[in-house]
């Protein structure tokens, strides 16, 4: 199987963050650690959505959008860090890593919808547009009255750290309810890489989430515990959807569905241009090559 040695990998790197932070939480090294691992899986995640972009997938545009939301993520991850090595790990709050974090969700939702649909008219777009938004509705309106509301009046921090603060639960809430909906509208052939891809955004959320929580609670430098093997997972997971195969129900009709270092084997007519890593049978025309 083709996943087996990535998905190896993944779990021996979450597996090795979560046992090193568990040994000494807390402690300036542990943060520094977390802090790099967290942003290491974010980078990673951000390049592997950026090769299946190049592949000229049908779903490139969706790719393309999902490398630039990991991509704003690991600047508030790369923003966090500094601010760890440049102010012995006094994580301000609210500060521009959050910024980052949150922001990211923007482009998230875009590549959550830009990933090719069976044929639908506007009403059943405008459908899942509003099951999304019901849903995100719901789960608000319940939070605010069970955690949300008391754990805003209790907070002082001012408005801004507030509003701060309450940007990640309601960040978190949207992009579940996108997940969840949209993943009842895939067909078979697609599934598999949905569920690395929904699996990846739903333990960000999560993680997420109890960062909020701990934050509210006045607990800060979280990156040194085991809670950074949750964003670690969540980006590993996320880097995996590309390589995941499609199943028989679903080709995509825009390019080959192998990974870059074998997408240009599968297809010579392209490939002089496209992938400057592959060793072409005859020289390359001026029609089959792109200037520029």
């Amino acid at each position: 199987m083709r996943l087996r040695w990535p998905i190896t990998a993944a779990v021996l790197a979450v597996a090795v963050v979560a046992a090193c932070l568990s040994a000494a939480p807390g402690t300036p090294s542990a943060q520094a650690g977390g802090d790099f691992a967290i942003l290491c899986a974010a980078l990673a995640a951000s390049a592997s959505c950026a090769f299946a972009a190049r592949c000229r997938r049908a779903d490139a545009r969706a790719w393309s959008i999902l490398a630039l939301a990991t991509l704003l993520w690991a600047a508030g991850q790369s923003v966090w860090t500094y601010y760890g090595l440049a102010r012995n790990h006094d994580y301000p709050f609210p500060s521009l890593a959050d910024a980052g974090f949150l922001g990211y969700a923007v482009p998230a939702a875009i590549a959550l919808f830009s990933f090719p649909r069976p044929a639908a008219s506007r009403v059943t777009l405008m459908r899942t547009v509003l099951d999304a938004a019901v849903i995100s509705g719901a789960v608000l309106f319940i939070s605010w009255d069970t955690v949300l509301g008391p754990m805003f009046k209790s907070w002082r921090q001012g408005v801004l750290g507030q509003l701060t603060g309450l940007g990640y639960p309601i960040v978190d809430v949207v992009v579940t309810s996108l997940v969840l909906v949209l993943a009842m509208r895939r067909i078979p052939g697609e599934r598999l890489p949905w569920l690395f891809l929904g699996g990846g955004l739903l333990t960000l959320t999560f993680t997420d989430s109890v960062y909020a929580k701990l934050t509210f609670d006045g607990v800060t430098g979280v990156t040194g515990t085991p809670l950074a093997a949750g964003w670690v997972a969540a980006f590993l997971l996320i880097a995996l959807a590309p390589l995941a195969p499609m199943g028989p129900g679903r080709r995509p009709t825009g390019g080959p569905t192998r990974w870059p270092w074998n997408c240009c084997r599968t297809s010579p007519a392209w490939a002089p241009s496209s992938c400057p890593l592959s060793s072409p049978a005859r020289a390359p025309t001026p029609s089959s090559c792109s200037t520029g």
